[in-house]
C-alpha cells in the first residue's frame, strides 16, 4: 500500500536503493573472512600458498650456506617478537577489517611470536586423548566456540631487496589462517604443523609495510589433528621474510643408492628451477661437503 505523504520520484527511489545496497555490501565485506567456508571445506587446504618444498634457505654465498644460519644473511628479516593482538571467543566478537590502514588498534594487547596465545593469558589450553574439544560434526566446527586471534605488525622493506622475490614464512599456525599485506588479502592456509609460505612480492612497498593475520583455533583440520596432545593455538613457530632472486631453484630431491654389486655409490639430484628468463645459458653447480663434527 502506498502512502500519499511518502511519494518519491522514481530517480530518488533508485538512489535510495543503490545507497542501501552499497551499505549492505560494505558491511558484509568488513567481516567477510569470518563467515567464509575455507576453514570448513576439506577440499580447500590453502589459497595462494606456495607449494610445499624441501627445507633450505637461499643463501647469497657458498660460505653462508655452509654456516647454515639464515640470520646472518642479508636476505633474511625476522618477524618474531611483539605483535599487536586481539582475542575473541568466537567470530562474532572478532574485529572486522582490522587489516585496513584506517583501523584503530592502539588499544589492542600485545603478544609474543612465536607462541601459543593460551600460554600468554588468552583462553585456556585443552588436553585430550581420544575426545574432541567440541561435539563432532565433520567437517563443521562450532561457530560459538571457535576462538579467533587477530595479529598485526609492521616491517620496513630492505633497500637491497629491490628486484627480488619476497616470501613470508610461517613455521607453524594452529589451526587455520588468513593473511593480508598492506590491506590486501594474500591467501589462506591450514595444516598446523607444516610451514606456510606466501609470495608477497606484488603486495609490498618500499618503506613501511603492514602485515595482518587472522588465526582460527578450530577448522576442519582439527578432526585429523585431534590426537593425544595439548590443544593450543596461534603463530606457534617463527615468522620471517626472505628474499630470493627471480631465477632460483625452488625445490630439490636427493636419492642415494648403490649399484647392483653394492660397490659403487649412486647419488642423484633433481632440481626444480624458477626462472624469469629463458633456461638457455643457465648452469647449475653442486658440491658435497662433510659436515663438521
Amino acid at each position: 500500500m502506498s502512502l500519499p505523504f511518502f511519494k518519491c520520484p522514481t530517480h530518488l527511489r533508485t538512489k535510495w536503493l543503490i545507497t542501501i545496497y552499497l551499505l549492505q555490501l560494505f558491511t558484509g565485506c568488513a567481516r567477510d573472512d569470518l563467515y567464509r567456508s575455507e576453514w570448513q571445506t576439506p577440499s580447500i587446504l590453502s589459497v595462494n600458498r606456495l607449494p610445499a618444498r624441501a627445507s633450505f634457505f637461499p643463501f647469497e654465498s657458498e660460505e653462508l650456506a655452509l654456516e647454515n644460519d639464515p640470520r646472518k644473511s642479508s636476505r633474511f628479516v625476522s618477524l618474531n617478537g611483539r605483535w599487536k593482538f586481539h582475542y575473541a571467543g568466537n567470530p562474532d566478537d572478532a574485529p572486522g577489517r582490522f587489516w585496513a590502514r584506517e583501523s584503530k588498534i592502539d588499544n589492542w594487547s600485545e603478544i609474543s611470536v612465536p607462541g601459543s596465545w593460551e600460554l600468554q593469558g588468552f583462553g585456556v589450553p585443552i588436553y585430550l586423548d581420544e575426545e574432541y574439544p567440541f561435539d563432532p560434526d565433520p567437517p563443521r566446527v562450532p561457530h560459538h566456540y571457535n576462538a579467533i586471534g587477530s595479529y598485526f605488525r609492521t616491517f620496513t622493506f630492505p633497500d637491497g631487496w629491490i628486484d627480488q622475490r619476497v616470501i613470508i614464512h610461517f613455521g607453524s599456525v594452529r589451526s587455520a589462517m588468513y593473511l593480508w599485506v598492506n590491506g590486501k588479502e594474500v591467501g589462506y592456509a591450514q595444516g598446523s604443523k607444516l610451514p606456510h609460505e606466501f609470495d608477497i612480492t606484488d603486495y609490498v612497498n618500499r618503506g613501511e609495510n603492514r602485515v595482518a593475520v587472522r588465526v582460527y583455533r578450530f577448522s576442519d583440520a582439527s578432526y585429523l589433528e585431534g590426537q593425544d596432545t595439548w590443544r593450543a593455538s596461534g603463530l606457534e613457530r617463527e615468522v620471517y621474510l626472505y628474499a630470493r632472486p627471480t631465477t632460483q631453484f625452488e625445490d630439490f630431491s636427493v636419492v642415494g643408492d648403490l649399484d647392483a654389486l653394492y660397490t659403487t655409490g649412486l647419488f642423484s639430484v633433481s632440481v626444480k628451477v624458477a626462472v624469469s628468463e629463458k633456461l638457455e645459458g643457465l648452469s647449475l653447480e653442486g658440491s658435497l661437503s662433510k659436515q663438521s663434527e
